[in-house]
C-alpha cells in the first residue's frame, strides 16, 4: 500500500497541502454541492479538497437534483430571497463567469 498524506489524504507523491489554505476559507457565497454517489467514494475527486478549502459547504448526495417536495430544506437554503442560485457544471462547453 502506498503512503498517503495525512492532510489531503492523497498519495504522498500527489500531495496538494502546499497549495491548500491553512484553514478552510469562510466565504460570503453559500456553496451547495450536488455530488453523485460514485464521486463520494473517489478519494482523488474534488469533494475532499473542497471540504479542506471551504467552510460551511452543503453537500447533497444524489444522481439528480431533488424536487422541492423531496428536499424542502435544500430548496429553502438555495432560494432564500437573499442569495442568487447558480448552477455550475464543469465540462468542455462550460462558460467562464466573470
Amino acid at each position: 500500500r502506498r503512503a498517503c498524506c495525512e492532510g489531503c489524504q492523497r498519495p504522498a507523491k500527489l500531495c496538494l497541502c502546499d497549495v491548500l489554505p491553512p484553514e478552510p476559507v469562510q466565504t460570503r457565497t453559500r456553496v451547495v454541492i450536488l455530488v453523485h454517489p460514485k464521486e463520494v467514494r473517489r478519494k482523488l475527486g474534488t469533494l475532499p479538497l473542497l471540504r479542506l478549502c471551504l467552510q460551511d459547504i452543503i453537500i447533497k448526495e444524489g444522481d439528480r437534483f431533488p424536487e422541492p417536495e423531496e428536499d424542502p430544506e435544500l430548496h429553502r437554503l438555495i432560494a432564500d430571497g437573499v442569495h442568487q442560485p447558480m448552477f455550475l457544471c464543469p465540462g468542455p462547453d462550460a462558460v467562464e463567469l466573470g
